[in-house]
């Protein structure tokens, strides 16, 4: 019995193409190196902050232009970190927000006279002393008191998100730097 469950695949073609790569520095500290191919209408991204990201726009996708001109003049910053951060993690879950979220429908609650002093007074206790080193949107829900989590209901829906950082290192810095040097490139190019 085979031990392989992959197919044998042999090499029917090879092809070769060149790529333009833009290197990138940032001050106080860091870099990217963009590449772009425009023959394969690929751009892969290398960068020090930990995420490195690629995408390859199908053929004959572009309008007649090529990945550098398309990209230099139609495509913004969300889209292109929409297409490489296609199956990454974008969100995660923010801890300070939830617990903010929570605390206003606490506030809210004291307010309208749902709870009385002592009520909101246990409530905010439990809300900072179980859930304060959570990390997870999990964690935040299984540290909630049964008190807590009786008030609120339905608790996830408390649960607040932020961008991860990788988005928006890319979506705010990177690729609006790699889009102006793209454009400063092709006008000399042109020239």
């Amino acid at each position: 019995m085979p031990t392989n469950t992959y197919p044998d695949l042999t090499i029917s073609n090879v092809s070769i193409s060149a790529a333009r790569s833009y290197h990138l520095r940032f001050e106080p500290f860091g870099w990217a190196i963009f590449t772009v191919n425009d023959t394969t209408s690929e751009l892969s991204v290398q960068a020090d902050w930990g995420i490195n990201l690629a995408h390859r726009w199908p053929g004959g996708g572009l309008g007649g232009k090529t990945i550098s001109q398309a990209l230099a003049m139609w495509c913004d910053a969300s889209y292109v970190c929409d297409k490489l951060h296609y199956g990454q993690k974008r969100t995660e879950f923010d801890p300070d927000e939830t617990v903010a979220s929570v605390k206003r429908a606490i506030i809210s609650a004291r307010r309208d006279g749902r709870l009385d002093r002592e009520q909101a007074r246990d409530l905010w206790f439990d809300l900072y002393h179980y859930s304060s080193d959570c990390d997870t949107s999990d964690g935040f829900l299984h540290s909630l008191t049964s008190e807590l989590d009786s008030f609120l209901e339905v608790s996830y829906e408390y649960i607040e998100q932020r961008p991860t950082f990788p988005w928006c290192i890319y979506l705010n810095t990177l690729l609006p730097a790699f889009f102006e040097a793209l454009r400063d490139d092709l006008k000399h190019r042109a020239a």
